[in-house]
């Protein structure tokens, strides 16, 4: 009796390793990491009938002296260094520091006096969806 216990024991030990390392074994954990260039796709909110909202970093200001006037940035790209990122927009690049969380590969930085806190969700290889603490959501794709 004791004997198959102990087989029993091993047996199902043996299935729960064998069950964890085939569930993690989909994505290496080297491409949880954002590294290297993505271009951005700036998503729009509608707010209501009248009103939308995008990524702050997403637009930017045509005129310093007229807080009202934004215009966004058609070519928009992020290249994430090791603690640093460079944000592309159109022709201006801007290099801040940023941190991971590498419990759930979330990253903030402060770009422009505000403060960005993304989450993460992947697409497929080289395509991930971030999205801000403020609900924006923004389309990365991997730069060749």
């Amino acid at each position: 009796m004791k004997k198959t216990k102990i087989l029993l024991i091993v047996i199902v030990m043996i299935f729960i390793s064998g069950t964890i390392t085939f569930g993690q074994s989909g994505t290496p954990i080297s491409e949880l990491y954002l590294k290297g260039k993505y271009s951005v796709t700036c998503t729009t909110e509608i707010i209501d009938e009248a009103s939308w909202e995008v990524c702050g970093f997403c637009n930017y200001k045509k005129d310093p002296k007229d807080t009202n006037s934004w215009t966004e940035a058609k070519n928009v790209e992020m290249n994430f260094l090791k603690d640093t990122l460079i944000i592309t927009q159109d022709d201006r690049k801007t290099a801040v520091p940023y941190t991971r969380n590498p419990n759930n590969h979330s990253f903030s930085f402060t770009f422009e006096k505000e403060l960005y806190h993304f989450r993460m969700f992947f697409i497929d290889k080289g395509k991930r969806i971030i999205e801000n603490s403020d609900g924006r959501v923004l389309l990365l794709e991997q730069a060749n």
